[in-house]
């Protein structure tokens, strides 16, 4: 019977040895190394998010569509009848509706079918769009600060869709580091790190903006402007 108790008392105690070394066996290399690439790819400086309002006022997401439309199918004569007559194109001058036929060009059309892409914002009684204009934090310049607008973008080591990828930014506001190539810019992040981006996912506060008002007519596009 004592024989008995002894041989209990070591299984007991065996088991309770598989169970400690169990529990405390250390996390797999290869998970551990890839927590820490997401953890280096990650980015914890100011993000701008995107926003949209126009769905707040239904008369206004119809015209808009409709001039989207046009815009797209470079319809020139179609966008000027859903513009205002009296358009600021400029701040240099007032600017007009003609003014504007002349500057359609196949690059300012470009410009205007991603300002009415990218949302906006309802401000005293007016649409502006893009949101990167029209919800831009005023703690950070707006000469010096660019918005990334898209997510899962990959801010690479040099400037080439080759390099390795330094960190992956989604919405975030970055620090321009250099002037901007046709292709490439440069750009540093919160915390240091610096690496390029495609231009075409990078938006400046003072880019191309749009403006809507409404009259008795409706709604029109009343500025399309650029700089300060």
């Amino acid at each position: 019977m004592k024989k008995l108790a002894v041989l209990l008392l070591l299984v007991a105690c065996s088991q309770e040895s598989e169970v400690v070394e169990s529990t405390s066996r250390p996390v797999d290399k290869t998970d551990s190394s890839t927590t820490r690439r997401l953890e280096d790819s990650s980015t914890r400086g100011p993000k701008l998010a995107f926003v949209d309002e126009a769905a707040n006022d239904p008369a206004f997401a119809e015209y808009r569509a409709r001039l989207l439309a046009a815009v797209r199918a470079r319809d020139k004569k179609a966008v000027l009848a859903l513009s205002d007559p009296n358009i600021r194109t400029t701040f240099g001058g007032d600017g007009d509706a003609t003014e504007l036929e002349k500057v359609l060009t196949e690059d300012l059309w470009r410009e205007l079918e991603e300002v009415l892409t990218l949302g906006g914002n309802f401000r005293e009684g007016m649409f502006w769009a893009p949101y990167v204009y029209s919800a831009w934090p005023e703690s950070h310049d707006a000469f010096e600060t660019l918005a990334v607008i898209a997510d899962d973008v990959p801010l690479r080591a040099s400037a080439d869709a080759t390099a390795p990828a330094i960190a992956t930014l989604s919405r975030d506001l970055v620090a321009r580091a250099s002037e901007p190539e046709k292709e490439w810019q440069k750009v540093t992040l919160a915390d240091g790190r610096s690496g390029f981006v495609e231009t075409k996912f990078l938006r400046s506060p003072v880019d191309y903006r749009a403006g809507f008002s409404r009259d008795a007519i409706g709604w029109r596009m009343t500025a399309f402007v650029a700089g300060d």
